[in-house]
């Protein structure tokens, strides 16, 4: 016997990869495995196609809430800004009702009234530039002395008078239109607001004063009021002001009632700005901006931001001034995107605009994260549906 080894061929069916299909498979066989894997690949695609849709409607959910949630808390607040804005107005009107009714009140009016028209038109200027100006005024005629001995009498009571009820000013304007007695003593006092010439006559001031005394008022009617909106006043260094007016009524010998004259009160601007700027609740940028009919903000602009404009024409703004109440998307003070509820605000024959708004890019900041999990969530997603794909084409 031959030492020899007999080398036996190995007997095996040869394959083109690891993954791939035997050759000399039968071709029935690879057909159905075929259709398999394209089966699985539409189940795989079909799988991450759900995964894509879940993880968008799931983003957009939390975006739409995160929305709804601001837009919800804006409308409550906004809500509480104009009452207490109205509120505002309502008290002084009912506060200005009620002392030009006051007959201890009256009778004080008429001694000022008295003793200002007593004065001859030079001894009247001698008054203003004493009280104005601080000019001496060493030697005052007898009649300049009954009207200082007056006015120092009933100063102290009207200055805690305003001061108790938060007023800037409280003004006398006699039935010739003259402003015969002022607590603050600007240069809007002594002035005659029926001429034309008066650098004042066109204000607010002005204004309110002369639709009070035009006003016709029979005993037992309510008095009627006449306000101003907020606008800059010289003598008040040009900041935002605005005035109320009631005629003072008396009741004459025939049991008449007449004007005596009109009672006049300076709004306090800082005080309305405290309601304004009032945000407990609000995310940092959130503010409440309260716009008039020229869509210019009433706010003061101190408060404002430097980039600020104070002429506000946006959607909002025009739907809350055409009285209607607007909840969504517009356009801030420094033409930003921001989230916004606005509504009128009606008192006598004028309207605001109430607007609460916060910055878009804040309201939407804490969700961010969300953000990037739905890209996360998209990339791994296609990752494996890529990944199951090499696997399927590799298989065929």
């Amino acid at each position: 016997m031959s030492d020899t080894p007999t080398v036996i061929p190995a007997i095996a069916t040869p394959v083109s990869a690891f993954t791939r299909l035997p050759i000399g498979m039968d071709d029935d066989r690879k057909g159905r495995i075929r259709q398999a894997n394209r089966r699985l690949a539409w189940v795989l695609g079909a799988i991450a196609g759900a995964f894509m849709v879940a993880a968008t409607f799931v983003y957009m959910a939390t975006v739409q809430n995160g929305e709804r949630q601001a837009l919800r808390q804006l409308e409550t607040f906004n809500d509480l800004r104009h009452d207490a804005i109205l509120a505002f107005f309502q008290t002084h009107e009912n506060e200005i009702q009620v002392w030009a009714e006051n007959a201890e009140f009256e009778e004080r009016a008429r001694e000022i009234f008295k003793d200002w028209a007593a004065m001859s038109p030079a001894e009247k200027r001698g008054i203003r530039e004493h009280f104005v100006a601080d000019a001496p005024l060493p030697r005052p005629t007898p009649a300049q002395a009954v009207y200082l001995d007056h006015y120092n009498r009933i100063t102290p009571q009207l200055e805690d008078f305003i001061e108790h009820h938060n007023f800037y000013d409280l003004f006398l304007f006699d039935p010739e239109g003259e402003l015969a007695y002022t607590v603050v003593r600007e240069d809007d006092f002594g002035l005659d607001y029926h001429d034309p010439s008066n650098p004042y006559y066109a204000s607010g001031l002005g204004e309110v004063a002369r639709q009070a005394e035009a006003f016709d008022i029979h005993a037992g009617e309510e008095l009627s009021t006449a306000i101003s909106d907020f606008a800059p006043y010289a003598p008040s260094g040009n900041t935002m002001e605005a005035f109320i007016a009631e005629p003072l009524p008396y009741e004459d010998a025939g049991g008449d009632t007449e004007k005596l004259g009109v009672l006049a009160i300076q709004l306090s601007f800082a005080e309305l700005n405290e309601i304004l700027e009032y945000r407990s609740g609000l995310k940092e940028s959130g503010r409440t901006l309260l716009v008039g009919a020229d869509r210019m903000i009433r706010n003061n602009p101190e408060k404002l931001t430097e980039d600020a404009h104070l002429d506000l024409d946006t959607e909002a703004v025009n739907e809350a001034l055409a009285g209607r109440t607007f909840f969504g998307q517009s356009t801030g003070e420094r033409d930003q995107a921001v989230y916004v509820a606005a509504q009128p605000l009606d008192f006598h024959d004028l309207r605001w605009a109430v607007l609460t708004e916060m910055d878009k890019a804040e309201v939407l900041g804490p969700l961010r994260i969300y953000l990037w999990v739905y890209f996360a969530a998209l990339l791994g997603i296609a990752v494996t549906a890529w990944l199951m794909y090499q696997i399927v084409r590799l298989r065929r």
